[in-house]
């Protein structure tokens, strides 16, 4: 097991003059405009292919991985977390967040595990746990990390931290996702730490706060901590109301009160659903995401998860809805299913035309404005498949996310081993 000694001073804060609320990357208007680049937002193959050129914040500028960093005015302590594959938890010195305006819905001042005393007198501080996707490990693909996010967003408000979000692998979350009702965004420089294990297994007895009694701490996992902390003596009490009715329920809150689109993200969303008629539909618009994993075009993927020569019974339920008028939209990590499909249901097949990529295999990638545009076509994707009103998904996090952010097992599918099966069960 290695062992890291920090040796610096670790800053956690908003970078100099960042606001409160990161919508946008600094300096950068809210207004989509022209770019240089031209991207298709929809593709028809009637030869009515409409384009819009938008100004891309992208352009400009799985392995269950767990990993804590604590900052405070205690050593360095980077203690490494086991799970499937290696993963850290890392502890670091440093000084507390900037604090103007982060709140959590049904958080007192009293349940912020921050108070000291000064000369007699006590004095409120925060402490915090912020979510880490950094470029030093792995934090798994967009579902992956949509889990482990809102997995640290529990373990916040059970502990009384508050949450924060620092994402920057492949790029800045805040070019794409804003704060909704919690005031996550916040920046931090981080240095050298030192790891041991067992953390993801520890939450069933440990507290917290003695355990790591620093007053930041940053938490890089993919894992789903619910259960842990609903048996975990010092924390089952504390879990909000809004988390007990299940996975789905539980999850779609805690992302609707942690994410909102940013303006370009959401004016993207809107010039495909426009494109593609969606709001003056009449049928149901039909969508799946099929995942193949591992294949000439992905090669860094972990596994395959369906064959491209065994996508007969996706096509035939895609029929039955384009023979009674629906359009469909594909969603994919292979270029041919997607030329497939188009050549299969011609203008009543749509896509945002994106850069396909996996969101953590493009992390060392030196390209970083390629490795920022598949993320945002990745998020893109994503968030039309939470409109849609028949949803195929795959053994993808990804699409199962989505699913829970739509809201609904009406009309909800997946598709695995060649067939199309109605989803009875979240």
């Amino acid at each position: 097991m290695d062992t890291y000694i920090a040796r610096e001073t670790a800053v956690v804060g908003r970078a100099p003059g960042e606001t409160a609320v990161v919508g946008r990357a600094p300096g950068e208007t809210a207004v989509v405009g022209r770019d240089t680049r031209e991207r298709a937002v929809v593709g028809r193959d009637t030869g009515e292919i409409e384009r819009a050129r938008v100004n891309s914040l992208a352009i400009r500028g799985k392995a269950r991985d767990i990993s804590m960093v604590a900052l405070g005015r205690q050593k360095s302590v980077n203690v490494h977390v086991d799970s499937i594959e290696p993963a850290e938890v890392v502890h670091t010195r440093g000084d507390a967040p900037s604090t103007q305006t982060t709140t959590l819905p049904g958080y007192t001042e009293k349940q912020d595990s921050g108070t000291k005393t000064d000369n007699g007198r006590e004095t409120y501080r925060p402490k915090y746990v912020i979510y880490l996707c950094d470029s030093a490990r792995s934090c798994g693909g967009w579902g992956d990390r949509q889990r482990g996010l809102v997995s640290t967003f529990l373990l916040a408000h059970v502990t009384g931290r508050r949450f924060g979000v620092n994402m920057t692998s492949p790029c800045d979350l805040r070019r794409f996702y804003q704060p909704s009702q919690v005031q996550w965004a916040m920046g931090r420089r981080r240095q050298r730490t030192r790891q041991q294990g067992g953390f993801h297994t520890a939450l069933k007895t440990v507290d917290v706060d003695r355990e790591y009694p620093e007053d930041v701490v940053f938490v890089k996992t993919n894992e789903e901590h619910f259960w842990q902390l609903l048996v975990n003596p010092h924390y089952r009490a504390k879990l909000p109301s809004w988390a007990l009715h299940g996975k789905p329920s539980f999850f779609r809150e805690a992302w609707s009160r942690l994410m909102k689109p940013t303006q370009h993200l959401q004016s993207l969303l809107q010039a495909f659903l426009r494109q593609s008629g969606y709001f003056n539909r009449t049928k149901p618009f039909v969508c799946a995401h099929v995942r193949i994993g591992v294949s000439r075009f992905n090669p860094k993927d972990t596994a395959k998860r369906n064959d491209v020569n065994q996508l007969g019974a996706l096509w035939d339920f895609f029929r039955l809805y384009v023979s009674n008028g629906s359009d469909v939209f594909m969603a994919t990590d292979h270029p041919d299913v997607r030329e497939m499909s188009r050549k299969k249901f011609g203008s009543a097949h749509h896509d945002t035309g994106g850069l396909m990529t996996h969101v953590d295999k493009t992390r060392g990638d030196r390209d970083r404005d390629r490795a920022c545009l598949g993320f945002e076509y990745t998020l893109l994707d994503q968030l039309v498949l939470t409109c849609c009103d028949v949803l195929v998904t795959s053994r993808s996090g990804f699409s199962e996310r989505a699913a829970l952010i739509r809201g609904s097992s009406e009309n909800l599918f997946r598709f695995a081993n060649g067939n199309v099966t109605k989803v009875t069960t979240w």
